[in-house]
């Protein structure tokens, strides 16, 4: 049985504290390195940078299955 693709998603955040905005990056890329998709998502009304490193991790979990692969690794960075 043939070894399914390998897909990552990489997330990314950042966050104005003292507007309560955020934006969230998001990146699909196979094996070879080629994107696969990708995502910008500005949020208001966030309450802190641990809220927002929540969402941005949901809406790349969503987005991935959405796009429906089998499995994924879904990496994200620290605000």
């Amino acid at each position: 049985m043939p070894e399914s693709p390998y897909v990552k998603i990489n997330f990314d955040a950042a966050f104005q504290n003292h507007s309560k905005r955020s934006c969230t990056r998001i990146v699909i890329r196979n094996s070879n390195g080629v994107v696969l998709g990708s995502r910008m998502i500005m949020n208001d009304h966030i309450p802190s940078a641990f809220a927002v490193e929540a969402l941005a991790c949901f809406h790349a979990v969503q987005m991935g299955l959405t796009i429906g692969f089998p499995e994924v690794e879904i990496e994200g960075t620290r605000v």
